[in-house]
Formats: structure tokens, sequence, C-alpha cells
């Protein structure tokens, strides 16, 4: 039973939000959904033995739904209501993003202006961030999430907005040129929050009070400035355990200026703000919803794109999805948006998090046909794709298993056969890979992926093509090269002036270790020459440098971009720091 609360609740948004509005002839076809259907879908979930959600739907510019099902607290036995306020995390940032918009209508910033006007105490890195970088995520900026993980503290630790704002003054060189490459980073939105208080003279909290959540009437939602205020109708965050739940916990004051909790009501009414504007007006919502932009130009249209309000495309079954998701100490948070439909919904959990297996499409399939089967394209289906393969020998499909490394994303993926199928495997999971040509493969997924062989450069290597994201270049390792035979070299302490953090890398069998008295030891695994990765988030890649004199430091790298120089210290500078 474990995550059934949150995953239902994408299924059953999905079908409740799929009916479109276009014409009169789709709109006459609309089902009429009764409370008592919608309780019946939820009699499983609406108990008072665990934690639930709280459902909103909006359509046709009106809010059609309201409800809360389950428990809000369990310790008490208080059930979850359309008036239950839930913490919704990165779902504000939406709110941050239409503050610096109205900001910018206001003439009091420009997107294009240097963030360092409004933030002097941030170094000069040598090019100009603007503001309109940190919406579209294309700024370069540290992620400090990761600076925190690296520094040595816990996900749990509290962070203070001063210390967090020290990490960001302490960066020494961008991920990479602002507005040439797009990398998630929630955290550069302390900043944007810290641009809207200096724009408008006021804090952030009274700006976005004033200027959206009283027009909009949103009079349940509430800023937790303290970490610790109380707030009355709150739901307590759960995650499963075993049979039952425990308590989550939020720390996250280092992530955003304001921990904010709301109800699926205020949300509603913030999402009708999309088709009939009290803030804005239809021009600045119109650029609101755009897509984000990329080297001066608008992203692609395609799955997992950003537009400037944070959501993310989704095609489903030929229709257009936008979502949003936010998950943070035992609460689930997603808003769905159908544009074209003129349909959006919001559902606030509190009962665990979304996981790899959400896209279980029968439920999916079974919500939809009982809602708005009408309006799919099943041509589009997400099925798993149909290949037709071709035969292969057993000794051909051999020559291509073995392990790659897929250097610019940290990956490891293993390639086997298994049953005389060539299997794909990341770890976590498998999925076979059928024959197309001499050396080209198709995955039986969820989308055409298609993967070849090839000898580069006098080495074996992996070319992973997904459709409508990209190419990724895998190389070949062995896991037992001669050169990890001597893995002692490596060892030793290293400091990273950046992060004002000293590493001690010791050897533990055949594999590099650093010792961390808050996080753990952390291992890191020979994969290409001089090259280890970790197995710890956000520890993915040592990149170890030599010159005549030897080893001279490594690079730490992260999936996300991030990546710090570590140099060798001296053994007479490393004992004193031991002692200390």
């Amino acid at each position: 039973m474990k995550n059934l609360i949150i995953k239902f609740i994408f299924f059953f948004t999905i079908s409740l939000l799929l009916s479109p509005n276009i014409g009169k002839a789709q709109k006459d076809l609309k089902p009429i959904v009764s409370i008592e259907k919608v309780d019946e879908l939820f009699k499983n979930w609406d108990n008072l033995k665990k934690p639930g959600i709280a459902v909103g739907i909006v359509s046709n510019g009106e809010i059609v739904h309201t409800k809360g099902y389950g428990l809000a607290n369990l310790e008490f036995d208080i059930p979850n209501t359309a008036e239950t306020r839930f913490y919704i995390g990165e779902l504000s940032n939406q709110f941050t993003v239409l503050a610096i918009l109205l900001l910018e209508s206001q003439n009091k910033l420009s997107l294009q202006e240097d963030i360092r006007k409004y933030l002097p105490v941030l170094p000069d890195l040598g090019k100009l961030v603007a503001i309109e970088d940190l919406i579209h995520h294309t700024s370069g900026i540290r992620d400090m999430a990761i600076a925190k993980a690296l520094s040595g503290w816990k996900n749990s630790d509290a962070v203070s907005e001063e210390q967090a704002i020290q990490l960001f003054v302490n960066q020494q060189k961008l991920n990479y040129e602002p507005g040439k490459k797009q990398q998630k980073n929630i955290s550069s939105f302390l900043l944007l929050e810290k641009i809207i208080a200096k724009a408008s003279g006021t804090s952030y909290t009274e700006y976005i009070k004033k200027n959206i959540l009283d027009p909009l009437q949103m009079t349940n939602t509430f800023f937790d400035t303290a970490s610790g205020t109380i707030i009355k109708n709150k739901a307590t965050g759960y995650y499963p355990k075993g049979d039952g739940f425990i308590a989550g916990t939020l720390n996250q004051m280092e992530l955003n200026n304001t921990n904010v909790y709301s109800t699926v009501g205020d949300m509603c009414r913030w999402l009708l703000n999309y088709y009939h504007p009290k803030v804005g007006n239809t021009s600045l919502i119109k650029r609101f919803s755009a897509l984000t932009t990329l080297n001066g130009k608008p992203v692609e249209e395609r799955n997992f794109s950003f537009y400037v309000n944070q959501f993310h495309h989704w095609n489903y079954y030929g229709t257009k999805k936008l979502s949003h998701t936010s998950i943070e100490g035992g609460y689930a948070c997603k808003i769905i948006h159908f544009p074209d439909q003129n349909m959006a919904a919001v559902v606030l959990g509190n009962g665990g998090t979304y996981d790899d297996e959400i896209a279980n499409d029968d439920m999916a399939t079974m919500s939809a046909e009982l809602y708005v089967e009408k309006y799919f394209d099943k041509s589009t289906s997400s099925g798993l794709v149909k290949v037709e393969g071709i035969n292969m020998d057993t000794k051909i499909l051999e020559s291509f298993t073995g392990n790659y490394w897929e250097p610019t994303g940290f990956n490891s993926r293993a390639i086997y056969l298994k049953n005389d199928t060539l299997m794909y495997s990341r770890g976590y999971n498998e999925s076979p890979i059928i024959p197309i040509g001499k050396n080209k493969f198709q995955m039986l997924t969820y989308s055409n992926v298609y993967v070849t062989f090839e000898n580069r450069n006098n080495k074996k290597s992996m070319l992973v093509e997904v459709e409508g994201v990209g190419e990724f270049e895998h190389i070949a390792y062995q896991k037992d090269a001669p050169w990890t035979k001597n893995l002692e070299a490596y060892t030793g302490v290293y400091f990273c002036q950046e992060l004002k953090k000293t590493y001690h890398i010791a050897r533990k069998d055949n594999k590099l270790i650093i010792n961390n008295l808050r996080i753990g030891a952390i291992e890191f695994t020979p994969i290409l020459k001089d090259v280890f990765m970790g197995n710890r988030r956000y520890f993915n890649e040592l990149k170890f440098s030599i010159n005549n004199k030897g080893i001279n430091g490594f690079q730490l790298a992260t999936s996300s971009g991030d990546k710090f120089w570590f140099e060798r210290t001296p053994m007479v500078i490393a004992r004193q720091t031991k002692l200390n």
C-alpha cells in the first residue's frame, strides 16, 4: 500500500482533466461527474486510519469540485477537508515568477538586468546573470541544496537565510555561461525573492499578499516565515513505513525565504487567474504561460519542457498536459493544467511521495474511460512501443554486453543477456532492447528509445537516443581494469576553497571512501582511468587531475552540472586539519 494515496492522486486527476472544451459539440460531450461518483472512487482513501488528500477541480473558468479525504493528523484523528492547509513547497515559485512580471509591468525592474544590481553582495563571476536567467533555470549559479550536501550538512539540518546567502557568495565560478544551458535550480528562487523585496521596497511576503493573494481572495494561504509558527487547520506530512506511517520533517528555509501553506480552494482561485485574470492582464498571463528561453529562443515544446510559470510539458494521449509537483516533508502536491481544454486541478496530499512506478497505464486508462474516453487520441497511446525486430546470433549479442559510463549525466548502465534477449539495466530496473539493425536496437519502453553500439576512437561505446530528449554517449569500462589495482595513489587529504570543506580519502578494498561523521561513508567505485562513481546523491563523480608531480586534486561533479575543485593538501597541513 506504500504511496498508493499519492499515486491515486495522479491517476484520478488525469481522469478528471482530459475532457476538452473545443467548440460547442465537445463541450456538450463533457461528462457530468456527481459528488457521489467521486466519493465512490475515493472510498478506499476516505477513512480515518491513514493520511489522505484534498482535490480541487477547475473547468470552464469555474471551481467545480473541492473536497478532502483521509486524515490530516493521525495523532488526533483530524480529517482532511477542503479548508485543510498543506505545505505546497515548490508550487509557490509560481507566485514568485508572477510577482517578477508584475514588477516589470510597473517599471520597477527589467528581466534583462543583472541580478547584482539588486544583490550587490553576490560575487562578479565574469558573466552577466540576468533576472530572467533565474526564472528560465539558465543562470549557471550553484544549486544551494547541492552545496549544502557537499559541505557535510544533512538534509534535515536547518539552514538560516544568512547561511544560504553565504553559500551563494562563496561561489567562485558559474556552472556554465548564463542563457546557454538549462538546468533546474529551485534554490535560485531565494535570489528572486530578494530581488522582489529590493525592487518593491517591501518584504517578499507583503508584496505577494498585497498584489496576488488579496486580489484573488486567497485568504487561506499562509506564510510560515518564522518556521514553527502555529498554523491552524494544517495537515501533518507523513511517509509510509511498514504497515503504518511516520511523520515527516521540513527544513527548507535555505532554499526559499518562505514556507507556504495553502488549501485546494485557494489554489483553485489561483488557477482561475489563468482564465479570467484579476492579477495582471491577458498579455501578462500569456507571457507567464509561455515557454522558457534558451540561447535567446523559446525552448522546443516537448516532454519535460519548462514554461515560465514553472510547469513542465507532457504529451498525454495527444493532449498537452502541464504539471508542477512539489515533494517535501511527507507532503506531495501537484497542479495539472490542460490549457487547450480550459481545465486544471490541484491535488494536495500528506501521505507520502511520488515514485518511479507512477505511470500505471491500467489505472490511468480505467480512470480515463470512466470520465473522458471520448477525448483521447488512442493512436498516441502511452503503452509499450511496438518493435519489429530482426534475428541476431547469440554470439553477436554477447559482443555488446558490458558496463557503460555516461560522462555527462554520470550514469552507469549494464548490458547483459537474459533468456537470449539483450537487456538494458539502469541498476534499479531493466528493459529489453530488440535488434533492428546490425548494431542498432530499440528499447521496449513507453517512448522511442534507440541504442547503437559503436567503436569510437578505438573505444567501445553505446549511443542512446531518446526521442524528444536527445542523444547520450556511453563509454564501455572494465570493472577490474589493471589501473584499479593501485588505488592507494588516490588517497590523501583534499580541500575545496569554495565549500571551505576538507575531504579525507581512504581506500577500502577496491573502492575509495570519504568518511563524514554527519552523513556517513561515501563510496566511490573506479570507472574510467582516474574517474570514480559515487554511491550518494550529489556525489556523482570524482575525476582526478595529474601533473608532473603526481595527483594534485580532483573535480567533484554532480548530475545537476555543479563542479567543485578539491586541491590535494600537503601531509603536514593535513595532519593539522585532522587535529583541528
